[in-house]
């Protein structure tokens, strides 16, 4: 009764003649208004001094969307808060997305009237959290089925050991070693183990080529190599292989291109053409980066023109 005589005290100096309960919940309402508009999480703990299953406090909070968290969690037979009452009247009013985190009474002890209430909120739950950037999938150059990358791969990792000397010196560390590890022991080992590391990356970048992704594709390459496709195919039929396109351009070529219908001198023409064509296409393959920022810039400006229209 103290804490209300003192409010009711306040409220009459102000020329205000409401119920310093009612002024309470009205302010309180306004505040929980504020944070909510902020998009705020709200968990409000509360000595209500009634029955925090029912009444006035109640239906606020169940208007503002909040929630009692012990008796939401655990039912609504929970046992008494207060020494000397019989109901709870202790509660944690919590916002919707706070709800089913662990929660619950603490025992009531002779030095304290009232029961200690808790809540487990994760730190992401109360404070966020920055989501690690999506890695994207990367085809490895190791492959242990091929016995050919992993003899290439162990060569040039023990190329690479005997270079940096890291057998002896794991071989050195190992005898003076004690335990607990000494802090330069510790450095030592550490610094081994980073070159290892260093060694093995290098090693798999070096034990298998990759023969496809590597290439920025764009129209201009797309053409000669179509071209030069043709060319190949059409020396199949020379040596009795059938001739098979996936393009139907190709085929247009295949079949007004004279030179793969035609052996002897004029297929020799053509094959000193197809070398320059593949000369070409080697010139084309040291500038991809340019053909393919030219394309990509076209067709951007066609989406800009069509989506203006």
């Amino acid at each position: 009764m103290l804490v209300y005589n003192q409010h009711k005290t306040y409220l009459d100096n102000h020329d205000d003649n409401r119920d310093p309960l009612i002024a309470f919940t009205a302010n309180l309402r306004k505040e929980v208004l504020v944070w909510q508009l902020a998009g705020d999480q709200i968990l409000i703990g509360m000595d209500a001094n009634e029955d925090v299953r029912d009444g006035s406090l109640y239906r606020t909070m169940a208007a503002l969307n909040l929630r009692e968290a012990v008796t939401s969690q655990h039912g609504l037979t929970g046992p008494r808060t207060y020494q000397g009452g019989f109901k709870p009247i202790d509660a944690l009013w919590v916002s919707p997305t706070l709800m089913g985190l662990q929660c619950g009474y603490v025992k009531l002890v002779p030095r304290f009237d009232h029961r200690c209430l808790w809540i487990n909120i994760p730190t992401a739950v109360a404070f966020g959290h920055d989501l690690p950037p999506i890695a994207s999938a990367r085809a490895r150059r190791l492959k242990c089925q091929d016995p050919r990358v992993m003899d290439c791969y162990t060569e040039l990792y023990l190329t690479f050991l005997q270079q940096n000397s890291l057998v002896q010196r794991a071989f050195r560390l190992q005898e003076i070693m004690t335990y607990p590890p000494s802090l330069s022991m510790t450095k030592e080992w550490e610094a081994i183990n980073k070159r290892r590391v260093v060694g093995m990356q290098q090693a798999e970048r070096g034990c298998r080529k990759f023969r496809t992704g590597a290439i920025a594709w764009s129209p201009t390459l797309q053409l000669i190599r179509d071209k030069i496709e043709v060319w190949f195919e059409g020396t199949k039929k020379e040596r009795k292989y059938p001739v098979v396109f996936y393009e139907e351009n190709q085929v247009v070529w295949y079949r007004e291109c004279k030179y793969c219908n035609y052996s002897g001198s004029v297929r020799r023409t053509q094959h000193a053409h197809t070398q320059r064509k593949i000369h070409k296409q080697r010139a084309i393959r040291r500038n991809l980066i340019s053909y393919r920022s030219r394309w990509r810039g076209r067709c951007v400006g066609r989406s800009y023109w069509q989506r203006k229209d």
